[in-house]
């Protein structure tokens, strides 16, 4: 009975570290203040993942210092801006701020988001001498699902987003932005961020560690079982 249990618990544990393993994280970083392809800075992250099921993605946006918030500088931007195919069928939650905060998701249109081009999807937030401190967090929910880059989606060597696939997804624009986002800074000087590339995130060692070890606690007790059977 105990050889069993133990037997239970390894596989089941093995599976929920699989399950985890198997759910995508993107990342793309906020490299750039105008549109200009080469690497301005380090200003902050985009992180993007595909929840269990699929059917829904859960996007974080994180800011580096010196830049303390997002707003909207009164430029004819937005505060944080995307692009969403199946916007009629997609539906947006703010986590974080709790309540929303000062953000307001304006639905399916077309923002001028300079110097990054026009975007279709985006939030409104505090007008330009206010703003929102980061992490912004917002999730994407599509009952006939939903993935970041595509089922069919490319990658390089290095894990960087080649080619988009099939089905909802997000895209980037005409211009090839990601995402696009008004910043604050601690000197109070406003301005557009933005973000172009995107990679596949690698799982973290631990938690390869973990599934290692349970596919392996797994394996050995299937082992011990087959040879108990065999004795018998």
């Amino acid at each position: 009975m105990l050889k069993k249990l133990l037997l239970g618990t390894a596989l089941v544990a093995s599976l929920a570290v699989a399950g985890q393993a198997s759910a995508l994280t993107y990342t793309s970083k906020i490299q750039h203040i105008d549109s200009n392809l080469s690497v301005d800075g380090d200003y902050g992250l985009v992180t993007i993942e595909e929840l269990a099921g699929g059917k829904d993605l859960l996007i974080t946006v994180d800011l580096n210092a010196p830049l303390t918030g997002i707003v909207d500088n009164g430029k004819a931007h937005i505060a944080f801006a995307f692009n969403l195919l199946d916007s009629p069928n997609s539906t947006i939650s703010i986590l974080d701020p709790v309540g929303g905060g000062s953000f307001t998701y304006l639905g399916e249109s077309s923002f001028m988001q300079s110097p990054f081009g026009t975007f279709t999807n985006g939030f409104s937030c505090c007008g330009p001498s206010l703003s929102e401190a980061p992490p912004f967090v917002f999730k994407i929910s599509n009952a006939a699902g939903i993935t970041f880059a595509g089922v069919g989606a490319t990658f390089d060597s290095n894990g960087r987003l080649t080619g988009t696939g099939t089905g909802n997804r997000l895209k980037s624009n005409d211009g090839g932005w990601w995402f696009a986002a008004d910043t604050i800074d601690t000197q109070g000087d406003t301005g557009a961020k933005g973000a172009r590339d995107a990679f596949v995130a690698v799982p973290e060692p631990g938690a390869w560690a973990l599934m290692i070890l349970g596919f392996g606690g797994a394996g050995a007790a299937l082992r011990r079982r087959r040879a108990a059977l065999a004795v018998a």
